[in-house]
């Protein structure tokens, strides 16, 4: 048998990254996490390109079988028919739980992705002959913390804007005369959600 149709090869790969995984995700050593992370990455994009080539290939086979009235096509029409189901459920569901359970506010995504990194700050800073760049991004401000090995300073305000309530959240890296900073602002709880970033 020729070594690329042997059934072995295909059954050791999963088994090995199966393995990992499992190792990768109940113990905490790093190099196993970050191999888990990208295994789980890989795991997700052929898992979704599995299932779109899946649903073609049902697709043309019945649809193939519905056209040639061959024998059991009403079976085919009932496949359709559920798969068009299934979509229509798995669609109205994704909408719900986005109504019911809207995206978090932009800080306490933050915190989630880069809090080991940030310190919160009881007052503003002063900014005394130091240089302010504004960067694009919060992952820029990530990218300058690591390269000059310096915290994220973490500063909080409610301000007036509008007659409304706005808390403005300012982010930042010194470095020497340099400070690097990330600002945005988020409406207060009580009014309507509501981001910008500045």
């Amino acid at each position: 048998m020729s070594l690329l149709k042997r059934r072995e090869i295909p059954m050791a790969a999963f088994a090995l990254t199966f393995i990992l995984s499992c190792f990768g995700y109940y113990l905490k050593a790093p190099v196993l996490s970050d191999v888990y992370d990208k295994l789980f990455d890989w795991i997700l994009i052929m898992s979704t390109f599995s299932i779109g080539t899946g649903v073609i290939a049902l697709s043309l086979y019945h649809g193939r079988k519905i056209s040639r009235r061959e024998k059991g096509y009403p079976m085919s029409i009932v496949v359709f028919a559920s798969l068009l189901v299934m979509l229509t459920a798995c669609l109205a569901l994704l909408l719900y739980q986005f109504i019911k359970s809207p995206p978090p506010p932009l800080m306490e995504k933050i915190r989630k992705d880069y809090g080991e990194k940030i310190v919160d700050s009881l007052g503003p800073s002063k900014r005394v002959g130091k240089v302010t760049i504004r960067v694009k991004s919060m992952k820029d401000l990530d990218k300058v913390s690591e390269e000059t090995i310096r915290p994220i300073i973490h500063e909080e305000s409610i301000i007036e804007k509008e007659g409304l309530k706005v808390k403005r959240h300012i982010l930042y890296v010194l470095d020497d005369d340099v400070r690097y900073e990330f600002t945005f602002e988020e409406k207060s709880p009580e009014e309507p959600n509501a981001t910008k970033r500045s």
